[in-house]
């Protein structure tokens, strides 16, 4: 899980990379650096989110309990959403001063080399997946078989039951007619 994570963060910044170098070319006269400088994460909205422990009567232990954790996910939540965002702006910043670099096609390789990894890693599962098909092919071709087997079987008894009936025909009609 951690390295599809790495996998991602690094697609995330070929893809800011990607953003700078096409802000470079459809207008290089602007100063990246003034677009960047403006964009700041806003962690207003989870301030105003988080519980104040000043007004604490009557609260029970679960309350506090719950508040903390509330607090705790807004932070770590703030916390991310800032980090990707500076990781975003630096990816902008360092896409727009080097746009000589093709990072499109070293996105679609990264991208093509995560799903091999897929690939390879669900060769675990194929294996035994194979192994439950033929297994499953084998007991259904025993099975018509075995069926097979019974009718033929089957068949030989009613032939055979029908004969040993019409030799007893014939020896009764032979006897009347004496």
């Amino acid at each position: 899980m951690r390295f599809l994570t790495l996998w991602l963060l690094v697609i995330f910044v070929l893809a800011c990379f990607g953003v700078g170098s096409s802000l470079y070319h459809a207008d290089n006269t602007i100063n990246i650096y003034n677009i960047t400088s403006r964009l700041e994460w806003n962690e207003t909205l989870f301030d105003s989110s988080m519980e104040n422990f000043d007004n604490i009567t009557g609260w029970n232990m679960s309350t506090i309990s719950m508040a903390h954790l509330k607090n705790v996910i807004f932070k770590g939540v703030d916390t991310m959403g800032f980090i990707a965002f500076e990781f975003a702006r630096w990816g902008v910043e360092v896409g727009y001063e080097n746009p000589e670099y093709n990072y499109v096609k070293t996105l679609k390789l990264i991208v093509y080399l995560l799903i091999f990894m897929c690939i390879l890693t669900l060769f675990g599962v194929l294996i035994p997946i194979l192994a439950l098909i033929y297994l499953t092919y084998l007991g259904i071709k025993n099975l018509i078989n075995l069926v097979i087997q019974f009718r033929k079987n089957r068949a030989i008894t009613n032939i055979s039951k029908a004969t040993d009936k019409g030799k007893q025909v014939k020896k009764v009609r032979n006897l009347k007619g004496r």
